[in-house]
């Protein structure tokens, strides 16, 4: 049975499984890495492509492409819905209200598509963009305890918003697009495209790594240069001349 979830940006970012946190003891070295690498990523994409919506009084829509770790060109697509309480209207702030997400990251649909739709948390407008398997079915492997737990693509779309101080009310009403429920439906990918997609990048990734490889397995030719031989170098010392013993001469007798 899946556990009662209430979400907003603060507390996705800090804390997405909420109060249900025993089997969570590495949440801290978590939230770590993943906000390393999305300074990183920053660093790397300067900025995500970015839209924000208001589709209804105080009701907000901020759409992303956030980009693949993996691979460069694999684009996906965030949605999060925002619901301005009159709290949060007042601070003119957006990080307390209650969100709804979607994404077509395959971590998304897989882990945790189920566990949000029973909790009726995600955005309404693209929810059927995912397969009625995944909302349905419970994900006994993937996540066997039915939580929300930090899915990266959510998570970076969040970040993003807090790091550009996306969250300021009067900052998003000076950058509202003009909402089209029918041109958004067309932009954004149902989970099976984007898995086709991804399983494409990721045959062209492959086959690129293998040529390179490949390429890097040049055998060397044995070289033509014989070893060369130490010469001993001809002694200084001149060989010892055997030395010639002199004959005794014996002193000639005089004849008396």
């Amino acid at each position: 049975m899946s556990q009662e979830i209430d979400l907003s940006i603060k507390q996705l970012l800090q804390n997405p499984t909420g109060s249900y946190t025993s089997y969570m003891a590495s949440r801290a070295r978590i939230k770590e890495g993943l906000d390393l690498r999305f300074n990183s990523f920053i660093i790397k994409h300067k900025k995500f492509e970015m839209k924000v919506f208001e589709y209804k009084k105080d009701k907000y829509l901020f759409y992303f492409k956030i980009p693949s770790e993996s691979y460069d060109k694999l684009l996906y697509d965030v949605l999060i819905e925002i619901d301005v309480t009159p709290e949060d209207k007042i601070r003119n702030t957006i990080m307390n209200s209650p969100i709804k997400l979607f994404s077509n990251s395959p971590d998304f649909i897989f882990t945790y598509a189920y566990t949000l739709n029973q909790n009726e948390m995600i955005v309404p407008i693209v929810k059927a963009k995912i397969n009625k398997k995944a909302l349905t079915e419970e994900p006994k492997i993937k996540n066997p305890l039915e939580i929300y737990g930090f899915e990266k693509s959510c998570y970076y779309a969040c970040s993003y918003i807090k790091q550009f101080e996306l969250y300021k009310i009067t900052q998003i009403r000076n950058n509202l697009f003009l909402f089209n429920k029918d041109k958004i439906l067309k932009t954004v990918s149902t989970d099976a495209e984007k898995l086709a997609e991804y399983n494409k990048y990721k045959k062209i990734f492959t086959v690129k790594k293998k040529k390179e490889r490949e390429a890097s397995k040049i055998i060397q030719p044995q070289s033509s240069i014989k070893p060369k031989v130490s010469e001993s170098k001809p002694s200084s010392i001149k060989p010892k001349q055997a030395i010639q013993k002199k004959k005794a001469i014996k002193p000639k007798k005089k004849k008396i």
